[in-house]
């Protein structure tokens, strides 16, 4: 009995853990977007400034 319910905690452990590093990779491709994106409309900004 025990056994069994060790096994189960560990595979739901497993799917989270899973799941965690998939919404760290998405996170991590999204700031990397964002950054690029944030740095082109500072670029606009200073060039609307200086004109």
């Amino acid at each position: 009995m025990n056994e069994l319910v060790a096994k189960k905690i560990e595979d739901e452990v497993r799917e989270i853990y899973k799941k965690s590093r998939l919404l760290l990779h998405f996170w991590w491709e999204g700031t990397k977007c964002f950054r690029i994106l944030v740095r082109y409309i500072y670029k606009i900004l200073v060039a609307i400034l200086n004109i």
